[in-house]
């Protein structure tokens, strides 16, 4: 993971001498979004901040930006996607953390709070080298001071959901998501593979990219409540309303 880590780093730093990086918005030359787009795209942020209406097992999602097709937010977000660029990282972190600062200060006094991620299936983190999710949660975990966790695994290589109905999403992601052995509760199994038990927070915010129908996130949270955790809330960048 390092070595890939390291070429991807190498490759990004190659490219961007050959092909100067572009803002995504106004595509002019100084980095993935220039100081001038930035805050025009920082004032498109949504007034409401978190949707209850997640599904069955999430309690609800705390979001930055409404879903908006070819928006600068989603081009972002596929740059960082498939291509591993801390720029990138830390500017859609800052987006979350800024926009739910309040928040995330009153979580981080208490205890029972901590920060996960929807993973990716391990097949497509060898080819990538890193999962989006993790780099963002944690950049908001080092501003947070949050604990941040691997509670989550993705057991199938499910097909992609793009061009799928909600209930097409649903059934694709249907038990494709389980919690580390380490973490799973006593009832579901009787002790990790190191002897070792660890349980997982009352409350955890489930860091993702983006939110359609909210599938992912609920399949998440179904796992993580089986092995212990109370509250669960979704923390993305763009959510469809």
């Amino acid at each position: 993971m390092l070595i890939l880590n390291f070429l991807n780093k190498f490759l990004t730093f190659c490219l961007g001498i050959l092909f100067p990086v572009l803002c995504v918005a106004c595509g002019k030359e100084g980095g993935y979004l220039c100081k001038n787009c930035l805050p025009k795209i920082w004032n498109k942020r949504c007034k409401y901040r978190i949707s209850t209406n997640g599904g069955i097992h999430i309690d609800g999602s705390f979001f930055v930006f409404e879903y908006e097709k070819n928006s600068a937010v989603l081009k972002l977000i596929q740059k960082l996607k498939y291509t591993f660029s801390e720029e990138i990282a830390e500017i859609l972190s800052e987006f979350l953390y800024a926009h739910f600062e309040d928040i995330l200060i009153e979580i981080q006094k208490s205890q029972n709070w901590a920060i996960t991620f929807v993973p990716i299936y391990k097949k497509r983190f060898l080819w990538r080298g890193f999962n989006q999710a993790e780099l963002i949660a944690r950049i908001i975990t080092y501003k947070s001071r949050i604990p941040m966790y691997r509670y989550l695994i993705k057991t199938k290589n499910t097909a992609t959901q793009v061009g799928l109905d909600s209930i097409g999403r649903i059934i694709n992601l249907r038990g494709a998501f389980c919690v580390a052995n380490e973490f799973r509760s006593i009832r579901n199994v009787e002790s990790a593979s190191d002897g070792r038990k660890k349980s997982i927070s009352k409350n955890v915010i489930l860091i993702d990219d983006v939110l359609t129908t909210g599938a992912t996130l609920n399949e998440c949270a179904k796992a993580l409540k089986r092995a212990g955790a109370e509250k669960v809330y979704g923390m993305v960048l763009s959510k469809r309303v």
